[in-house]
């Protein structure tokens, strides 16, 4: 599916101006951001029955870089969450995201929102490290 056809100029406009650059060379998407920290773009009105949703990463790699064949999906080669530039997505699988993100689960000193990992602020779920500190927040949200 090409996504970044489905997108009025002025959405893209509006995607390409809300991004602010890094120091890391990250480029950090200002829009709205899922619970987990992924960039948003919704289409179609709300209530309509059409509207959908899709990643930041997505419409920017189909932007930027061209079409993601059927099987892959892009990966933050950076491990920031909310980025969304070109030179920090690769293709991969859906199960080498998966293997890539337990490993950097297991090796991450600090959750994604900047909160240190440690013995105290940590707890296993799923097989999963999950932050102490983010978890009440999350948890608010659902409600």
């Amino acid at each position: 599916m090409n996504l970044s056809a489905r997108l009025s100029s002025r959405m893209l406009e509006g995607f390409c101006s809300r991004f602010v650059v890094e120091p890391t060379g990250c480029w950090i998407y200002q829009g709205t951001l899922s619970g987990d920290g992924y960039g948003v773009l919704h289409f179609g009105a709300h209530g309509e029955e059409s509207r959908t949703s899709t990643t930041a990463i997505r419409v920017a790699y189909e932007l930027w870089r061209g079409p993601i064949p059927e099987g892959f999906e892009p990966d933050h080669i950076c491990s920031c969450r909310p980025c969304i530039c070109p030179d920090h997505l690769e293709l991969v699988t859906r199960s080498e995201n998966m293997l890539r993100a337990r490993e950097r689960n297991r090796m991450a000193l600090v959750c994604w929102r900047g909160h240190f990992l440690t013995p105290k602020n940590t707890r296993i779920q799923s097989g999963w490290r999950v932050c102490r500190t983010c978890r009440p927040e999350v948890v608010r949200r659902a409600a």
